[in-house]
């Protein structure tokens, strides 16, 4: 049996330029395709929690009246997408939430009544629907005699 020698044609392993720069090129691209995506499923994600976090201070604010026997003023600044609780009689300062900062990054804030009342019993004294936004995503609450509620 003859020798086994190693210098014969040499055997390739790994990848060359061409399979590399082929690699990178469908990476780009599967990777543009991804991003838009990627950047809309965020904005539903913060408008979703933005909204959660208004449903729930509209929640204390109920609670609050009830606890201390006091109505309370809900106004918003729509066009800052801020709005804040305050006590009806002398206008001391409850809450206030402002949802463009980083967090949330909401682009609208509506309230359809403003200012809305809660009477110390915890009813509002008008239904008020409110629509927090971002892009063409949108969700809505809905404070009404009964309480607070996020739409579908």
């Amino acid at each position: 049996m003859p020798p086994h020698s190693s210098f014969g044609s040499p055997t390739r392993s790994g990848f060359g330029l061409v399979e590399f720069s082929l690699a990178l090129i469908l990476l780009g691209v599967l990777a543009l395709i991804g991003i838009p995506r990627m950047g809309r499923a965020t904005a539903r994600h913060r408008v979703d929690l933005a909204t959660a976090l208004v449903a729930s201070d509209l929640e204390k604010a109920i609670d609050l009246a009830r606890r201390e026997g006091k109505p309370l003023r809900i106004a918003c600044s729509c066009e800052s997408a801020t709005y804040q609780v305050t006590e009806r009689s002398g206008g001391a300062l409850r809450l206030t939430r402002r949802l463009t900062d980083s967090t949330y990054a909401v682009e609208g804030l509506a309230f359809s009544t403003t200012p809305v009342e809660i009477l110390p019993s915890g009813i509002a004294s008008a239904p008020d629907t409110i629509t927090v936004s971002a892009g063409d995503y949108a969700r809505r609450l809905l404070l009404s005699r009964s309480g607070v509620k996020i739409l579908p």
